[in-house]
């Protein structure tokens, strides 16, 4: 399903949010995941908004706990600056650029010392993102598709 997004916004804004590589969708991707795969034996981590569920899998023991804050914290940041991003252009900019005010607006409301630090900051956390869901999402399905790949050693002939 990622796959297919990314196919169809192949290259999404350096300030799309939602769908650029580690932003919100990959983000909802992981919850949604091990919610879905731990459902059956945790009943508990159904039916909860992002940061319930993140909250639920840490407390579960199914997400280890640097990768339960570390979403966390990428979690609100990328949704504050969506926000913001929204008050101030309506959504995404129209291009990459933004002016000398609304750069300062945006890493003033976003909590950043300057517009630097902000896309540093975001950086960072989409980078994290994209650490965890490669670890938890595409490694183990990596692993599962070539064990189905491999010969069980049965011959039929």
């Amino acid at each position: 399903m990622r796959r297919r997004i990314a196919d169809e916004n192949p290259r999404p804004l350096r300030w799309d949010l939602k769908n650029r590589r580690g932003g919100l969708i990959d983000l909802e991707f992981i919850v949604q995941y091990l919610v879905l795969r731990e459902a059956a034996s945790s009943p508990q981590l159904t039916c909860r908004g992002t940061e319930q569920a993140l909250r639920a899998l840490g407390e579960a023991g199914v997400l280890p706990r640097q990768a339960e804050h570390e979403l966390l914290d990428a979690l609100a940041l990328l949704r504050h600056v969506q926000a913001v991003l929204t008050l101030l252009s309506g959504g995404l900019p129209e291009d990459e650029a933004f002016s000398e005010p609304d750069a300062d607006t945006l890493a003033r409301c976003a909590g950043a010392v300057d517009f630097a630090g902000l896309d540093a900051d975001i950086t960072a956390a989409v980078g994290r993102v994209r650490g965890w869901y490669r670890r938890l999402i595409e490694e183990p399905a990596r692993r599962a598709a070539q064990l189905t790949a491999e010969p069980t050693g049965d011959s039929a002939g």
